[in-house]
């Protein structure tokens, strides 16, 4: 039985080595810029920005030569779920613009009990697509994943969230002018 586990652990092992993931998350204050360091990251507008708070849930784009977006099925979502491919850059932005301002409309609802919104965009990013940028060994997967901010300190509706990114590479953003 030991003999199997240990097989099972060195194949796992080198299935990771032979196909890497690196994972890049943004993380920081709320309206630090995380959305928009993403945006220049992916070298294109698919992430909603917005003065005030605007992200909710965790957004990942995974590398892919093909466009699509797919939001999971959430509890309580008052949002279309689903998964849509061939889509445009501007139809990936406003699915998550839908997704993020009905999620935090609902928050603001006491009586709604909707849980985080997930969802995956597959997109020929900048940092991949473009020679010369990053030096990845071959088979590489990369994500980039954008993480809601920390509204306040002791946010912990959003930390629980930023928490289950453990295995990620955290850009941090905030705004200086911001004091705690």
């Amino acid at each position: 039985f030991l003999e199997q586990q240990l097989a099972s652990g060195l194949d796992t092992l080198c299935e990771s080595l032979a196909h890497p993931t690196l994972i890049l998350a943004t993380t920081g204050t709320t309206s630090s810029g995380k959305s928009t360091l993403v945006n220049l990251l992916c070298g294109a507008e698919i992430m909603p920005v917005a003065v005030q708070e605007m992200s909710a849930g965790v957004v990942t784009i995974e590398y892919s030569d093909q466009q699509a977006i797919k939001i999971d099925q959430t509890v309580g979502a008052t949002w279309e779920c689903g998964i849509w491919h061939n889509v445009s850059s501007e139809e990936i932005y406003s699915r998550l613009d839908k997704v993020m301002k009905a999620y935090l409309e609902s928050k603001t609802d006491r009586d709604s009990v909707v849980a985080c919104p997930q969802s995956t965009v597959y997109y020929p990013f900048r940092l991949v697509s473009e020679p010369g940028l990053l030096d990845l060994p071959e088979g590489t997967t990369v994500k980039i994943m954008d993480l809601p901010g920390l509204a306040h300190v002791g946010d912990e509706g959003n930390a629980e969230v930023i928490r289950k990114s453990r295995e990620a590479l955290c850009l941090v953003t905030y705004n200086s002018s911001e004091t705690d």
